[in-house]
């Protein structure tokens, strides 16, 4: 839920997260990652800055040739879901060019009412191969997120009334 906030060997990588290889500072949902490398270490020679618990680099989802449309949906405790919609087709009819986009709707209820997190996602991707050797590509999502935190534990002791608890979630 918080985003791109990891922690290597102990230590925060907030500012060594990228995207397809570039710099990363938003979210990324899980509908558009293919994998995520870890380089554990100073990795000055692929970042630039010194990191001193490595880098990560989060690697999206391609299009591919083949035509496709997938649907998934989720549900669990506490009123759950997520639904998901994939279509992936190629573009002109020499199967140069193709596309994937990508929607997921996420709706996360909790044990304590009014608590909980709602997230829309929308991505897009398309690639063109110019010539045997070289391609372009293009890549893109959208992420809303809105969360309601749970509230205190509210607690009766001999020196306070109506007192919370701070932290606890």
């Amino acid at each position: 839920i918080t985003g791109n906030n990891f922690v290597l060997r102990g230590i925060s990588a907030q500012g060594a997260v990228y995207r397809n290889g570039y710099r990363s500072f938003g979210r990324t949902d899980p509908i558009m990652v293919q994998r995520i490398e870890v380089i554990r270490g100073p990795s000055s020679v692929f970042s630039g800055p010194i990191e001193p618990g490595g880098t990560i680099n989060i690697i999206t989802k391609r299009p591919s040739n083949k035509a496709q449309t997938i649907l998934k949906a989720r549900y669990a405790t506490f009123d759950r879901f997520r639904g998901e919609a994939i279509y992936n087709t190629p573009l002109g009819t020499e199967k140069r060019a193709a596309a994937r986009f990508a929607l997921a709707y996420e709706n996360f209820g909790h044990w304590q009412d009014f608590a909980g997190h709602e997230k829309t996602v929308f991505g897009a991707a398309v690639d063109y191969k110019v010539s045997s050797k070289a391609s372009l590509s293009w890549d893109f999502q959208f992420l809303h997120h809105f969360n309601e935190p749970a509230a205190g534990i509210p607690y009766l002791n001999s020196t306070a009334t109506n007192s919370t608890i701070i932290g606890l979630e």
